[in-house]
This record gives structure tokens, sequence and C-alpha cells, in this order.
């Protein structure tokens, strides 16, 4: 869970990964690297930025989020 905080990230252990963000509220989350997935689930009144996105961005049950990405395919649930 990440509460009320401003996450910056751009590290080679990123690149290509598979990235589940679960819970945050309140966040501002940057991260720059290109991902291979990308899960997030149940976030509430945060900024999300990511870096390109190889296969599938999932949005699942997000409130009042503004989410900034480059995808191949998005999945909103």
């Amino acid at each position: 869970h990440i509460y009320t905080k401003i996450t910056k990230k751009m590290s080679e252990t990123l690149r290509n990964a598979s990235l589940y963000m679960d819970k945050c509220l309140y966040s501002y989350i940057y991260i720059l690297q290109p991902l291979k997935l990308c899960s997030i689930k149940k976030c509430r009144k945060s900024l999300i930025y990511l870096g390109p996105v190889e296969k599938n961005l999932t949005i699942d049950s997000c409130t009042e989020c503004t989410i900034i990405a480059v995808c191949r395919r998005l999945i909103i649930r």
C-alpha cells in the first residue's frame, strides 16, 4: 500500500519488468522505465505516470485517478 507519497523510479531493475500496484491512496507515482506488463488495482485519488508498457495495462476498481501511459492494450474493469 502507498499512502500520500511521491515516488519516482528510473532503475535498470524495473526495465521490462511486470509491475503490480495495489491500493495507492493520494499518491504521485512516476515509473519512467519500459515495462512488460502493468496491473493497477483499487487505487484512489492518485496520479500514476508510466513509461511504455509493452503488453497489457490493466486498471481495476480505481477511482479518481489520473493514469498516463502508452501501452499496446488497455483493459479497464
